[in-house]
């Protein structure tokens, strides 16, 4: 991260299901000619988290990934503890001043379940805000997370300065999750959250059943609805706005349903 760039952000990046290592490679370079080869992003360096998912279209494989995302999701843990120590140790010196770059995180799909094994092991009072934009795609995680009874995703604001959660309506893969493998529990990328009232605030829920495949528009992606960060222009853009830090009231291309509910527009 530089002082003196305008843009040298850091995306956390948290795949979901179904990646084998050539899947990665792909989708780091998918990643690279998004966030950091276009410059409506303002990010210059990404940090892919690559844990084991199954490669098998068989859903009893989905519980494997889930183990594999909790453990995981512990490592992930144990990095974000050296990083606050870090910052505690180096602001420590007061001639050292912030570069004044942000640090993002991004999930997609089951990488939510990583993000929340994570969260579900940090301690409140050692977590800092350190992270600015956190966006949640598509989430294949139950959409009661944000409650207190959850104990998880409730500690993002304490770690972020807003969160977004990206849905789709139409979302066939988080259908077939909620109906073969959890137990007809919704999720949280395709209904929404359950309640978010006290962090409305700082959690923002972005609908975008309507938008267009514009990018990749084979029949895996219209049919799937599940990978519209890769195949619309469209929530590209939102996402863009969003980790420029754009107020959420002034992104454009979306219309405004509540105080903190938004839907793009086709």
């Amino acid at each position: 991260m530089s002082s003196t760039k305008d843009r040298s952000d850091v995306l956390i990046f948290i795949h979901g299901y179904l990646y084998d290592f050539n899947d990665e490679l792909k989708a780091i370079l998918d990643l690279k000619k998004i966030f950091i080869d276009n410059p409506a992003s303002p990010v210059e360096h990404i940090l892919f988290v690559s844990w084991p998912a199954s490669v098998s279209m068989i859903p009893l494989s989905y519980f494997d990934d889930k183990a594999s995302s909790i453990n995981s999701g512990t490592s992930l843990m144990r990095i974000f503890y050296f990083y606050t120590q870090f910052l505690k140790d180096i602001f420590s010196n007061r001639d050292l001043k912030p570069c004044n770059q942000r640090i993002h995180i991004m999930a997609h799909s089951l990488g939510n379940r990583v993000l929340q094994s994570m969260l579900y092991s940090l301690k409140r009072e050692n977590i800092l805000r350190v992270i600015d934009q956190v966006l949640l795609l598509n989430a294949d995680v139950s959409y009661k997370v944000f409650e207190d009874s959850e104990d998880s995703y409730n500690k993002l604001p304490l770690l972020a300065n807003r969160i977004s959660i990206y849905l789709n309506r139409q979302d066939l893969i988080l259908g077939a999750s909620q109906f073969t493998k959890n137990i007809l529990t919704p999720r949280l990328g395709k209904n929404g959250p359950s309640d978010i009232d006290q962090f409305k605030d700082i959690v923002s829920i972005i609908d975008c059943t309507f938008v267009k495949d514009d990018l990749l528009n084979s029949l895996k992606y219209e049919v799937g609805n599940h990978w519209g960060y890769l195949s619309s222009s469209q929530v590209q853009n939102d996402i863009f706005q969003n980790l420029n830090g754009i107020d959420r009231n002034l992104i454009s291309n979306r219309s405004k349903d509540n105080e903190n509910i938004f839907t793009i527009i086709s």
